[in-house]
């Protein structure tokens, strides 16, 4: 059954967020339909190649996840970070990958242990008050000339995409669990306010949903 509703607009708290996650499971595969193209781009802008160490963080049922793994060989190692115990037995069932059940504010790993870091619609499930120090952890946690990955919903541009957030954020603020628990951010402002490096960003938008892709240069 559904995990019970709130009846704030604050954002989902970690044990909100892992109980959704493990509700909703392989089920979050459909997200693909409107989440997908943006998710491709990104993983394609981070130039994935043989033996690389990469990190990707809220690696839902595995998807991109074994995209990476399938970019960067048997050489390479990739490690898939989630909340959600059921998110990271799908991602082993789909990769055979090592995971960690660990939280993207504080990532079990040492300083520059990645060459690549990719996280698809996490920042976006964040309190505004853990954004900067999160980004900052996925900088930590990256190599020097590295790159970083980002993928969350955004303000919608078109007229469609616009009516779309509109409603999102009505939904949101009814109930964020509704929403999965996103909310449309700006990362290229945070990124730049931090004094990060930012290499791409680009809308994607898809079925009216729009996501932002940004890149990161360490």
């Amino acid at each position: 059954m559904l995990p019970r509703l709130s009846r704030t607009a604050a954002p989902l708290s970690t044990a909100r967020i892992r109980g959704f996650y493990d509700w909703i499971g392989r089920r979050h595969d459909w997200a693909e339909r409107y989440e997908g193209q943006a998710k491709a781009r990104a993983l394609q802008a981070l130039d994935l190649a043989a033996d690389q160490r990469v990190l990707d963080v809220g690696a839902g049922t595995g998807l991109e996840h074994r995209a990476i793994v399938r970019a960067i060989g048997r050489g390479g190692s990739a490690v898939a970070v989630d909340l959600s115990p059921v998110m990271l037995c799908l991602v082993r069932q789909r990769t055979g990958s090592p995971v960690a059940n660990a939280d993207a504010r504080r990532l079990p790993f040492t300083d520059g242990a990645f060459d690549r870091v990719f996280c698809g619609y996490v920042l976006d499930l964040l309190p505004e008050g853990d954004l900067a120090r999160t980004m900052e952890e996925f900088a930590r946690v990256t190599t020097p000339g590295g790159r970083i990955a980002l993928v969350s919903m955004t303000q919608g541009r078109s007229p469609v995409s616009r009516l779309v957030v509109g409603a999102w954020k009505a939904l949101y603020r009814a109930n964020p669990i509704w929403c999965g628990g996103c909310r449309p951010l700006d990362l290229s402002s945070l990124a730049r306010g931090l004094g990060l490096r930012v290499e791409m960003s680009e809308r994607i938008e898809q079925l009216g949903f729009p996501s932002e892709v940004l890149v990161i240069r360490i």
